[in-house]
C-alpha cells in the first residue's frame, strides 16, 4: 500500500517506524520505502533507510536495499498491472549507474551540518538518495541509545571519541568501495580529521567535495543553546550547547580548504549552493 501524504507523515514518525524496522531485516525496510517513493516522498524514504542503518551499525547490506525496494515495486506492479509507477521505480533502480562520491561536511556544533546532510542525502542518487553518516548518532548508537537521548560527559570521553571516528571512516570507506555515495557528517575541527576523508576518496578512486559551514560564533552558540534547551529534539542527536561552540572555536585546527558555505540565512539557500557546488 502507497503511503499516504497525510500530516502523520512526520520526520518523528519516520524515525519511530525506522528504529522498529532496524531489526527486521532488509525487506521490511524495503517495502516501507518503496511505499514512501510511490507516494512522493523520496526524502522520507531517504530518513527511513539512514535512519535503519544508523540504528543496526550494520551497512554491510545498505547496497543491497535498491534490489529489494526494486522485488517491492515489481510486486505491486504484478499485483496491479496499472501502477505503472511501480513499473517505472523498478526500471529506474536496474539502470541507476553506480556513481559513487565522498561529500564530507564539517563545521561547528551549531553551523547547520545536519540540516544540510539530510536535505542533501535525500537529493542525490535518487530515487533513494545517498547514505548520510554522522558522527552524534553513531556515538549514541554505540552506547546503545537513541540519538535524541542526551549523554553525559563520559559518553565524549576521548577513548568513545576515538571509536566513534574510527566507525565513521571504515564504515565511509567500505560504502564507497561498494558503489555507494557517502555523507559524512562531523565537526572535523582537527586538519587530520579532514585530510583522512580526502584520503579515503583518493584510494577509493571516487570524487570528494569537502564543504565547511560557518555563521557568526555568538549565532552558532545561540543555536547551540536554543537546542539544548528544547523540549523536543525531533530527529537533532547534537549534546553540545553555548559553551562547546565555543571551546571548539578555540581548538579548530589547520587552515580550512574546503569550500565555505555561510549558513547565517535560509537553510534553503545553503541547500541550492552546496547543490551547486557538487553539480561543477
Amino acid at each position: 500500500m502507497v503511503e499516504n501524504q497525510s500530516a502523520q507523515l512526520s520526520l518523528d514518525y519516520i524515525n519511530r517506524i525506522a528504529d522498529a524496522l532496524a531489526a527486521a531485516g532488509d525487506t521490511p525496510l524495503a517495502s516501507r520505502a518503496c511505499s514512501l517513493v510511490l507516494g512522493g516522498r523520496t526524502d522520507l524514504a531517504n530518513a527511513l533507510i539512514n535512519r535503519a542503518l544508523e540504528a543496526r551499525q550494520d551497512y554491510s547490506s545498505a547496497n543491497l536495499i535498491p534490489f529489494h525496494v526494486t522485488l517491492s515495486a515489481l510486486h505491486i506492479f504484478a499485483d496491479n498491472p496499472e501502477r505503472m509507477d511501480a513499473l517505472n521505480l523498478s526500471h529506474s533502480l536496474l539502470e541507476q549507474p553506480l556513481t559513487p562520491r565522498l561529500i564530507a561536511i564539517g563545521g561547528l556544533s551549531g553551523s547547520g551540518k545536519s540540516t544540510l546532510a539530510r536535505a542533501l542525502a535525500a537529493r542525490i542518487s535518487p530515487p533513494l538518495g545517498a547514505i548520510w553518516l554522522r558522527t552524534d548518532g553513531i556515538r549514541k548508537r554505540l552506547l546503545g541509545l537513541p540519538p535524541e537521548v542526551r549523554l553525559g560527559e563520559e559518553g565524549y570521553k576521548p577513548v568513545i571519541s576515538g571509536k566513534v571516528y574510527r566507525r565513521l571512516t571504515t564504515t565511509t570507506q567500505e560504502l564507497l568501495e561498494k558503489g555507494q555515495t557517502v555523507i559524512a557528517e562531523a565537526t572535523f575541527t582537527r586538519r587530520q580529521s579532514r585530510n583522512i576523508m580526502e584520503k579515503i576518496a583518493t584510494r577509493a578512486n571516487v570524487p570528494f567535495t569537502g564543504i565547511w559551514l560557518e555563521a557568526p560564533l555568538e549565532v552558532m552558540m545561540a543555536r547551540a543553546d536554543s537546542r539544548a534547551s528544547s523540549m523536543n529534539r525531533s530527529a537533532d542527536a547534537s549534546d553540545a550547547t553555548g559553551a562547546i561552540v565555543a571551546a571548539q572555536a578555540t581548538d579548530l585546527r589547520g587552515e580550512i580548504v574546503w569550500h565555505r558555505l555561510s549558513t547565517d540565512r535560509p537553510a534553503d539557500d545553503v541547500l541550492s549552493d552546496a547543490l551547486a557546488l557538487l553539480a561543477a
